[in-house]
């Protein structure tokens, strides 16, 4: 974690993403971080990249969707963009 300034980029499992496996986050779930000091600067969607191999989990086409994020210290507020 910074002190007080800094950048964090995140990739999670989107609320999206159908089936069982790994929690899903929402978009309001990323932007809740700003309680926590963190401001979200921008949420896209994404995917994850996987192996495909006999008995692999499967996933929607293109990859488990996901969203990117970009974050900031609420301290860096001013490099924040809507």
């Amino acid at each position: 974690m910074s002190p007080e300034w800094g950048d964090m980029v995140a990739l999670a499992f989107s609320d999206r993403e159908p089936g069982e496996g790994a929690r899903r986050v929402t978009q309001d779930e990323i932007r809740g971080a700003s309680r926590a000091g963190w401001t979200a600067r921008e949420i896209r969607a994404s995917a994850f990249e996987t192996l495909s191999y006999p008995g692999a989990p499967t996933f929607s086409p293109g990859g488990p969707q996901a969203w990117l994020a970009s974050i900031v210290r609420a301290a860096d507020k001013a490099r924040t963009v809507s």
